[in-house]
């Protein structure tokens, strides 16, 4: 044996380290990686549902009730009417009244969508982007982060928060959600898999958003299983607002009038 060398007493393990499952410091790969993969599959199956995710796991904010502000959504019938209606149809148009939770819902519904499938590229608009971003804990991009943040921990996706523009994206599922204005061009430049056009008879440019969206709403046309007899049609746009006279889009819209 040559001078300096000594002869090892047990043959080289090249993982010893990661065998030794209680040396402090120490992770084992093979374990890891089970792990994540498992909670991936946890995740997914909790995931399954939109009804579950709902009105199971998801909270709303309500500012104006200081006793009790953080509720879920209640179990009304309404409510699971416009589950299933925004599931099963590419366009849909909601009149709301103030206190519907319909913005919290569409917000929630799409929010799923994000964590659910892959690839997904959604779209806040309101009349200014302030509104669909992050300005305000009632902005939209707020919500669904108020919404996320709330979920058990099992059910969270890492994210990235940007400000310019107003995006939240889940990089592990490349999807994200961009909060625009009426005004922006992204919605012209980008294809979208969901739409939430907000408080949409108050916003001048709706014709115009439409139209841009008309292409990618008559395009190519998905519908995934969700089991159970439920599935859900891509892409798709929900138009939601309180009534603002008869001079907009929301209104030809709800009253199918032909100009």
């Amino acid at each position: 044996m040559p001078k300096g060398y000594r002869k090892s007493r047990e043959p080289v393990d090249p993982l010893h380290q990661f065998r030794q499952d209680n040396t402090p410091g120490l992770i084992n790969p093979f374990e890891l990686m089970a792990q994540q993969l498992g909670a991936e599959d946890t995740r997914q199956s909790r995931l399954s549902d939109p009804y579950t995710f709902i009105f199971k796991y998801a909270y709303t904010l309500d500012p104006h009730d200081s006793a009790s502000p953080i509720k879920r959504f209640p179990d009304h019938p309404y409510i699971k009417a416009m589950i299933k209606e925004w599931l099963e149809n590419h366009s849909i148009i909601v009149v709301k009244s103030r206190q519907m939770m319909a913005s919290w819902l569409f917000v929630a519904l799409n929010l799923w969508l994000a964590m659910k499938y892959s690839g997904q590229y959604i779209f806040f608009i309101s009349k200014k982007e302030d509104d669909a971003g992050w300005s305000s804990q009632l902005s939209l991009l707020s919500r669904a982060m108020f919404i996320h943040e709330h979920l058990p921990k099992e059910l969270q996706y890492g994210f990235k928060r940007s400000t310019q523009p107003a995006i939240l994206t889940f990089p592990k599922k490349n999807s994200c959600i961009h909060g625009v204005s009426q005004d922006s061009d992204a919605v012209r430049q980008y294809t979208s898999s969901s739409v939430l056009c907000d408080e949409m008879a108050f916003q001048e440019r709706s014709e115009q958003v439409f139209a841009s969206l008309k292409p990618t709403l008559d395009g190519r046309k998905t519908k995934l299983d969700l089991g159970e007899g439920r599935f859900i049609v891509l892409p798709k746009m929900v138009g939601v607002s309180t009534p603002n006279g008869k001079r907009n889009l929301f209104y030809k819209l709800v009253h199918d009038v032909n100009e």
